[in-house]
């Protein structure tokens, strides 16, 4: 399992915006796609912000997939379908690298993780979607694989040296898609604290609503000395809409998800939370700084 480093400096005061998205799923129909452009757009025009892609940016189904509809995909996946030069597979590429082309060369791209959509495609087709943006996007260096840690050092601008740290636990994730309340996704993940040390676990897949919360957790020293140790769990959501909009000119067609079952997602529950990270240095101190977190839902 990778670990992959990252240095941060901060000045006091300073606080980051982590924001964990995945599960856009680009070639499907359901996709909110004027959402996801709008909403990367936006954040990486913001100085503060940081993220972790979590795997699934895109649906990679084609003609070899049982999941595939062959009236459901948009124009320009129809078009790829009849392309002999990589066909949706590659079309799926171009498509995420015009989404992230807002982040590229920014340095604000912690970790990419693989999802299972990108997974299947390496095991049947031998290609690495991940590794392909990845490549494009400057960010090889930055796999993570299919789970993996992300320990990010904190390091401050006045002293320069390392002040605090933090360990992110990244896993695309298992659980089953989108039913309401299909399990109780922030209980399974606060018991996901104890396989590890780290301090944020961020689970998706799911395609449940984002949710998030931090977890008041203390650690004792061995001079018995107890520290707060806040933790944050978040399942990070989707812009998969689980439904189509259709109109009466419009042929009808289902989803693999309308078609299972599943209940479609509003638009207003779509997309990532947000995670605030402020190192506090203590009463002006040089020693060790302590990381307040938040949970913007």
């Amino acid at each position: 399992m990778r670990v992959i480093h990252v240095d941060e400096y901060f000045d006091s005061g300073d606080e980051l915006v982590l924001i964990p998205s995945g599960d856009w799923h680009l070639g499907a129909m359901d996709t909110a796609e004027d959402k996801i452009r709008a909403d990367v757009k936006k954040w990486a025009d913001q100085e503060n912000t940081r993220f972790i892609l979590m795997g699934d940016l895109m649906e990679c189904i084609d003609y070899r997939d049982k999941r595939f509809f062959p009236n459901g995909l948009p124009s320009r996946y129809a078009a790829a379908l009849l392309d002999s030069d990589g066909g949706i597979p590659s079309e799926s590429v171009v498509h995420a690298l015009e989404i992230l082309e807002p982040l590229k060369g920014k340095n604000k791209i912690w970790g990419i993780a693989t999802g299972n959509h990108e997974r299947k495609l390496e095991l049947t087709q031998s290609r690495n979607l991940t590794a392909e943006v990845a490549r494009e996007m400057d960010i090889s260096h930055r796999q993570l694989g299919y789970s993996g840690y992300i320990h990010v050092s904190f390091r401050h601008k006045g002293i320069g040296k390392t002040v605090a740290s933090l360990v992110i636990s990244v896993h695309h994730g298992w659980q089953t898609a989108g039913r309401a309340g299909s399990g109780n996704l922030i209980n399974g993940m606060e018991h996901e604290l104890s396989f590890s040390n780290a301090d944020i676990v961020l689970r998706g897949h799911s395609h449940a609503p984002r949710v998030g919360q931090v977890i008041p957790s203390v650690t004792v020293s061995g001079r018995g000395h107890i520290r707060e140790w806040p933790r944050v769990v978040a399942s990070t959501g989707t812009y998969k809409r689980g439904s189509v909009k259709q109109g009466a000119e419009n042929s009808p067609h289902d989803t693999y998800e309308t078609f299972k079952g599943f209940r479609g997602r509003m638009d207003g529950s779509l997309g990532p939370p947000r995670i605030v990270i402020r190192p506090q240095r203590i009463n002006g101190g040089k020693g060790l700084a302590t990381i307040e977190y938040e949970v913007i839902l």
